[in-house]
């Protein structure tokens, strides 16, 4: 069976006492603790927290199989026995991107970089730092010219070779960062492993090694 299998036929169940526990070979597993109080969601090890992240999240939102929100909010997001950080300003409200609105990605990052690894699933290297590496992003935008006459609309380019002309269309725009952030999940301020230029193949069973002046 396939590790992907496996984590998909894992069942995440919340107690009333806010334990998160899977059964492994019969027995039960604590896996995370949720405090509905303070809107703390804390994992056991590290391991736990990029193995069931997505399943863990979804029991905490979800009741009813998953079908029906459930009130419950994740404020923080910690691994038991990380140092808990003391913000230097107050965390900007999150809007219909939630957590992944660039200015709360920023805040977190500049505040709670421990809470930023857990959150975004950032690589780090053996000292716990961010691993960096050169990325590029394709990213597509939508241009609505509706409100032109056809003799004044642009083409605008929508790939490397593609140029399209019409009252809408998607245009496309290449970011490009030297020292980009990889990490699991992709938002404007991190980016995913299949980003880096060159390629790049974290390691998923620990740590990176630290690689001196390694941003390319």
């Amino acid at each position: 069976m396939s590790n992907e299998t496996e984590l998909d036929s894992t069942k995440v169940r919340m107690k009333a006492s806010g334990e998160l526990v899977i059964r492994v070979d019969g027995k039960e597993q604590v896996i995370a603790q949720y405090d509905k109080t303070t809107g703390t969601l804390e994992y056991t090890t590290k391991d736990n927290s990029v193995r069931y992240s997505s399943q863990v999240t979804a029991r905490v939102g979800t009741v009813s199989n998953g079908t029906e929100p459930s009130g419950n909010v994740i404020r923080n997001i910690r691994i038991k026995g990380d140092e808990v950080a003391k913000p230097k300003t107050k965390r900007p409200k999150m809007g219909p991107e939630g957590d992944s609105t660039e200015d709360i990605v920023q805040w977190y990052l500049d505040n709670d970089m421990p809470q930023a690894i857990v959150r975004y699933g950032i690589y780090t290297d053996a000292k716990g730092n961010p691993i960096r590496k050169h990325v590029k992003r394709l990213v597509k935008n939508t241009v609505d010219n509706r409100n032109l006459d056809d003799d004044d609309i642009q083409a605008v380019k929508e790939g490397p070779k593609t140029v399209t002309k019409g009252p809408v269309t998607i245009e496309g725009e290449w970011i490009e960062d030297r020292a980009g952030i990889i990490a699991r999940r992709a938002t404007r301020l991190t980016y995913t492993p299949n980003e880096v230029v060159g390629g790049y193949q974290p390691d998923e069973d620990g740590d990176e090694p630290e690689i001196e002046g390694d941003n390319d």
